[in-house]
């Protein structure tokens, strides 16, 4: 969430190899090619280049120009099968709904979280639950289900967990959400708790060392990002009542380059006034431009909803000492306030196939009770046999994400060697 030049569905858009589908080689009617050798069943002036299959939609050409905007990115996604999904909601989803478009019968379009995912789960001073709601819209409950189950299965491959605890788990907490029911409290939150610094000071130094220079996004000028300010103050002060007239003063604002489903997305941080003119009460605000991302073909507009919804364990009142996550200047960008304590689950400081599985079910309550206000119980129900399809589903996927992140893991360009190195 805190750690931009295109949008990441834009950047996909070009970085999707597109490989050239040769046709099946020649053969005399009626004799089958030789099966001892390949190249027999070929005319001789065949070509000698390899016969290539198309691409998988989830397949993402690590020499696309796109990575020089965000010359880290490429690293980053080879690291893991996890980071590389983490980077592909947009052609994901896609395939979820091209596939899975059956999985939910008669049910309505719900409340989506849009990118529900493991390490979207976070503890803050403001409760635990999922976050980053950008990608918040409407469509069939699957997308969620199908991204936070792949998630699941592939962080336990990664650990050496067995998938199906943390599956089954996400399935028995989205059956307890629907019902309108919570789940236990993690037994991991106390841990992730401890990480909590509670210094002011440092967390506004920190995201100032984040900010770069108003002109180091050529494509997001400072007046752009003053204008969005302004407008977020708009929709704000519509919502929410009492914000003291200094509140949104800009002290500082900046372009940024971190994370990665959005790293290669327009998007800046602005240091505002706050509540008071001491410096410790200032706030950090994120600002993305979403409003060019590709949406997969099932999934509908974008929505604004209450916080609460996605989020459990909240102190009274917390939510009232912060912005809204909100939808601003006709949807075209999403704004959120960071918190001062915020600890994400990481896939690799899981302490636990235990501590998976019970994230996995508060995160599947979280879910249902979201997207029980869209369709009845009765429609969203997981029977066995649906449970059946979402494992298997879950699998097939992840097995897809690790094969399409071993293409791109060992596609990549050669390192450059470091300046005055002396060749060989």
């Amino acid at each position: 969430m805190r750690v931009a030049l295109l949008t990441t569905s834009a950047f996909t858009a070009m970085a999707l190899g597109v490989a050239a589908c040769s046709p099946p080689p020649a053969t005399a009617p009626g004799k089958p090619p030789a099966a001892s050798s390949p190249a027999a069943s070929l005319p001789a002036n065949a070509p000698t280049e390899p016969i290539h299959v198309p691409p998988d939609p989830l397949d993402v050409s690590p020499s696309a120009e796109a990575f020089a905007r965000a010359p880290k990115l490429r690293a980053k996604l080879a690291k893991s099968p996890y980071a590389y999904f983490r980077f592909i909601n947009a052609p994901f989803s896609g395939l979820v709904c091209a596939e899975l478009a059956d999985f939910g019968g008669t049910a309505p379009h719900v409340p989506l979280h849009g990118d529900a995912h493991l390490e979207q789960y976070a503890v803050t001073d403001i409760g635990r639950g999922l976050t980053d709601y950008d990608d918040a819209a409407t469509g069939p409950a699957i997308v969620d289900l199908a991204r936070m189950a792949t998630s699941l299965v592939l962080a336990s491959r990664m650990r050496g967990f067995q998938e199906d605890v943390a599956v089954s788990a996400l399935v028995d907490g989205y059956r307890a959400g629907l019902r309108g029911e919570g789940a236990p409290r993690p037994s991991v939150i106390p841990e992730l708790r401890a990480k909590f610094r509670d210094a002011p000071l440092d967390f506004l130094d920190g995201a100032e060392k984040l900010m770069l220079s108003e002109d180091a996004d050529p494509t997001l000028k400072g007046e752009e990002m003053r204008a969005t300010v302004a407008a977020l103050e708009k929709e704000i002060r519509a919502k929410q009542e009492g914000t003291p007239p200094s509140f949104f003063g800009i002290k500082h604002v900046g372009t940024f380059r971190a994370g990665i489903g959005s790293a290669l997305e327009r998007k800046f941080l602005a240091r505002l006034e706050g509540g008071t003119p001491r410096e410790e009460d200032d706030r950090i605000v994120e600002v993305k431009f979403v409003g060019q991302r590709e949406r997969a073909s099932c999934i509908q507009s974008r929505y604004d909803f209450d916080p609460r919804y996605l989020r459990d364990d909240i102190p009274q009142g917390s939510l009232d000492r912060f912005l809204d996550p909100v939808f601003i200047d006709a949807k075209r960008a999403w704004a959120q306030e960071w918190y001062p304590n915020f600890v994400e689950v990481e896939v690799a400081s899981l302490p636990s196939e235990a501590a998976l599985a019970e994230i996995a079910r508060d995160a599947g309550s979280l879910l249902g009770r979201e997207h029980v206000r869209g369709a009845s119980p009765d429609n969203l129900a997981i029977d066995d046999a649906r449970e059946a399809r979402l494992r298997a589903a879950a699998r097939s996927l992840a097995a897809r994400v690790e094969v399409s992140w071993k293409r791109f893991k060992s596609a990549q360009p050669p390192a450059e060697a470091p300046a005055g190195a002396k060749p060989g």
